[in-house]
């Protein structure tokens, strides 16, 4: 038996439209026939509150057409209850602008609330995840590793010397470095690994689904990146990479951390300019 496809976002929005404009239909219909008796108006709001939320801008706004004019159209029908004057029309054209006005700000402040979402796991420094992301997403993929029984690597990063760029060029010359050295690592590694900046100069990375092999081809490709891209700018660093490959995994992201950073300060000792990698059986 074939596996159902989950619906795509567009679909589930398409979905959301059509019983808001079914529910809409219904609160039209009770609407028209309790005329004066029963103000509905809360219920028009509610289904374009809920669409605009749950849909975005667009649907929503066209829940509160569909809203305004049932809700502007019931009058025209009703058996003279209803006064025709210029103050009914201009009531109806205030319903509209209302029900839209109130489908935008709702759909805003979804947006509003989403990227605010967005910011609090980014580091506004380099686009990179933050420590908060990381600790987030590498528990998920430390749970489905366990499940599946899948290996990864963590990749510990630190720039050599980037506390004499900062001296000799300022801090404005250390931001662009730490921009530039995101930039690459993204450039290089996949859309499904996990990446960070854990705080000044140092990175780490999970790289998902890895062994040994894989891991070192992947980190030394980035090694090989990174160093032509601070030359090529003339930033004179280098870089120490703590690298773990967890085949036993750990019990915690606290656990693999720790590893790759130790592994990182090894290759610090070392002399810098160096990976030092181990897998953890």
């Amino acid at each position: 038996m074939e596996k159902k496809r989950p619906k795509t976002i567009a679909e589930m929005r398409v979905v959301i439209t059509l019983l808001g404009t079914i529910l809409v239909v219904i609160i039209g219909a009770v609407d028209f026939y309790s005329a004066y008796e029963l103000g509905l108006s809360a219920f028009y709001l509610i289904s374009i509150y809920a669409v605009s939320w749950l849909a975005g801008r667009n649907p929503g706004v066209f829940i509160a057409i569909i809203s305004a004019a049932i809700w502007n159209i019931m009058p025209l029908f009703s058996e003279g209850q209803y006064d025709r004057s210029f103050l009914t029309y201009s009531n109806m054209a205030v319903r509209m602008f209302l029900f839209i006005g109130t489908a935008m700000v709702i759909a805003k402040l979804k947006d509003k609330m989403i990227l605010e979402q967005k910011h609090s796991r980014i580091d506004f420094m380099t686009g990179a995840g933050n420590v908060k992301s990381f600790y987030e997403l590498a528990a998920l993929e430390l749970d489905r590793g366990k499940r599946y029984n899948h290996s990864f690597t963590t990749v510990y990063i630190d720039c050599d010397n980037f506390k004499q760029v900062n001296d000799s060029f300022g801090h404005k010359k250390g931001d662009e470095l730490l921009r530039l050295i995101a930039r690459t690592v993204r450039a290089v590694v996949r859309t499904t690994d996990i990446f960070a900046r854990i705080g000044g100069d140092e990175f780490i990375l999970l790289l998902i689904e890895t062994n040994l092999d894989s891991s070192q081809k992947i980190v030394q490709r980035l090694r090989k990146r990174l160093l032509a891209e601070v030359k090529q700018n003339e930033f004179g660093v280098t870089f120490s990479f703590g690298v773990a490959t967890f085949v036993n995994l750990p019990d915690g992201v606290d656990e693999l951390l720790h590893k790759s950073d130790a592994l990182m300060y090894e290759a610090k000792k070392q002399g810098k300019d160096i990976i030092v990698h181990e897998e953890i059986k």
